[in-house]
């Protein structure tokens, strides 16, 4: 009897899972979100999304100021299901909305006194989210998002040490019925994604028995969620003594291949994969997940996105080469830094690229970050030293730019000094948010490290070679010298 019914639930899945793959996207309809954050009044709030699930580069979708009673209101189109960030002051917290939705947000005490990180847990805003429209959920499957934080909190050691994974596939298959019983297919394939990356080895969604009889679903963030967590784990598995040859094929071509087809051919030898269309997305799903893995060399990596973008037949993949080729090299060593312009506390109008001709160091600082305020301390020596031959330049990321200005006024910094904590835009450029942080270009305009050497980490030894010349002046250090 068991088996029939898991039969039947395999065919009433497999029946969905065939019905959403011939769903056409609807047609972009608009999302509208409201808020009410009373202690943020006159922050700006931006509404953010991704432009595809696989690159996940960001943009803002839209943007306002939070008004004198604390109300704001976004809106975006959306032709299909997606997380979307609401973000103030890089705090931000996220919903699932569906085309035509209307969301309302409220935060009672949430207020910024400094930047947060988005790329920190704790960098949320912790407002309630509720649905103004009677049909359309406060956010997709928020229901099962709230039972796995359940589970983990009560399993997570008797799954993940202890090997009990009969109280994972207890809870998943539980919980798998009960969306699959609701009739969305939608839903029930993206519970179905989320449920199977919850194990610790790489699993297909309930219903699947094969890789092959899936396809590219680049509307479904949580089938992509899933195929990166799939693909890595089918890697890491093998790093445990469980070898079928693709890990170590993968680094073999990745190594010595000069294109990407030969990549291509690997995976879908492997996964045994003959749709083109598919075996390309495959491809930069892999190249994705092989991206900060220290096996693989960046550089090939890279190179393979460049003929993606360069030379493939499909443009959708085309772009999404291009999105994760940016994102890979906007800001990392041998990029050029981009031009932006800002503004020095004395009201001069500066550009990075008035700092050309000569090595150019950063520090990212705010009076709150004390290793920060102690590595501009420590630069006023090398300052001596070095002179001309090299700039500096400090870039305080302070919310509270009045009483970062003062603070720097008194510091009396002998280099340029700009405070952008409200110059989101050059922030995110950057990715200045979490401190202490430093960046050195070269004279070039060539990033050569970020996060960059510290003055206690040989500094000035890499800065000599850059020069090409010994320092100007050589004082001894003495830590308790004055400043007049």
């Amino acid at each position: 009897m068991q088996n029939m019914f898991s039969f039947g639930i395999i065919r009433v899945f497999l029946f969905s899972f065939a019905f959403f793959l011939c769903q056409v996207p609807v047609s972009a309809r608009e999302v509208i979100i409201t808020g009410c954050f009373p202690l943020a009044a006159g922050e700006e709030v931006r509404l953010i999304q991704y432009k595809d699930f696989l690159s996940q580069v960001e943009t803002v979708a839209d943007v306002c100021r939070i008004d004198a009673d604390g109300n704001f209101s976004l809106g975006m189109q959306c032709a299909a299901p997606q997380p979307v960030w609401v973000d103030v002051a890089f705090y931000r917290d996220r919903l699932f909305v569906l085309p035509g939705g209307k969301y309302h947000l409220h935060a009672e005490t949430f207020s910024v006194r400094e930047n947060g990180n988005p790329l920190l847990p704790r960098s949320v805003i912790g407002a309630s989210i509720s649905s103004l429209t009677p049909q359309v959920r406060d956010s997709l499957l928020s229901g099962l998002e709230r039972e796995i934080q359940g589970f983990l909190d009560t399993f997570s050691v008797q799954v993940y040490i202890n090997r009990q994974e009969h109280l994972l596939d207890s809870f998943a298959t539980r919980s798998y019925r009960k969306y699959l019983s609701a009739g969305d297919a939608y839903t029930a394939r993206a519970a179905a994604c989320r449920l199977a990356s919850l194990y610790p080895y790489a699993r297909l969604p309930y219903g699947i028995e094969s890789l092959s009889a899936m396809t590219a679903d680049t509307n479904n963030y949580y089938y992509i969620e899933w195929l990166d967590d799939y693909l890595e784990k089918r890697l890491l598995k093998e790093a445990r003594g469980k070898p079928s040859g693709l890990r170590s094929s993968l680094i073999a071509t990745v190594n010595k291949s000069g294109s990407y087809l030969r990549l291509q051919d690997t995976l879908a030898r492997y996964l045994q994969i003959s749709d083109s269309l598919y075996i390309g997305f495959l491809t930069l799903t892999a190249i994705k997940t092989m991206y900060p893995a220290p096996l693989f060399p960046t550089s090939q990596l890279l190179l393979f996105l460049r003929q993606i973008d360069s030379g493939n037949n499909h443009e959708p993949y085309r772009t999404i080469a291009k999105r994760l080729l940016d994102r890979y090299t906007a800001i990392s060593r041998g990029s050029k830094l981009s031009e932006a312009v800002f503004t020095e506390i004395s009201g001069d109008t500066l550009r990075f690229s008035q700092f050309r001709g000569k090595p150019l160091y950063i520090v990212f600082a705010r009076p709150g970050c004390m290793s920060c305020l102690a590595g501009l301390e420590s630069l006023r020596l090398l300052k001596e030293r070095f002179g001309d031959r090299v700039h500096f330049l400090a870039m305080f990321t302070s919310h509270d730019t009045a009483r970062a200005a003062q603070f720097v006024r008194t510091a009396a910094y002998p280099w340029p000094v700009a405070i952008i904590g409200r110059d989101y835009k050059l922030m995110y450029q950057l990715k200045a948010f979490g401190l202490p942080l430093e960046m050195l270009i070269g004279a070039d305009g060539n990033i050569l490290a970020y996060p960059a050497y510290r003055p206690e980490e040989g500094l000035e030894a890499v800065l000599l070679k850059l020069t090409g010349n010994k320092p100007l002046n050589m004082p001894r250090f003495n830590p308790a010298r004055r400043r007049n």
